[in-house]
């Protein structure tokens, strides 16, 4: 607010930014680091198991959105083949990362078969 009442009133968020905003950063993102490694060690019926998976959608939204790949441009028109071979790049290794995972642990692929149910019919 401003100082005298003729003034124009202003508000400032630089108050409350410094005061709240930067260590609610500060916290989120130590809490997001604990949640990640919570979740990658393998640890299961926790709160962790459900926002962690939450977490890799939002970034998912990132294919959506255009920025700059390997010195090519947003506005070029190879960006869109471009971005393409590093969502299929970006793929396989994910791919590869998990292949590798289930062949070295036959268990948690017995496991995750397990939760799979066939369909009782293919028709709607």
């Amino acid at each position: 607010m401003s100082r005298y009442p003729e003034d124009p009133r202003v508000f400032s968020q630089a108050k409350i930014l410094v005061s709240v905003g930067l260590p609610t950063s500060l916290f989120l993102t130590l809490l997001m680091s604990f949640l990640i490694s919570e979740y990658m060690a393998g640890r299961e019926d926790d709160i962790f198991s459900i926002f962690v998976p939450g977490f890799f959608t939002l970034m998912a939204y990132v294919l959506f959105r255009r920025f700059k790949l390997q010195l090519v441009e947003t506005s070029d028109p190879q960006w869109e083949a471009t971005a393409q071979a590093h969502r299929n790049m970006f793929a396989l290794d994910v791919y590869q990362n998990h292949q590798t995972f289930y062949d070295s642990h036959p268990e948690e692929l017995a496991r995750l078969n397990a939760l799979v149910r066939p369909p009782a019919s293919y028709v709607n």
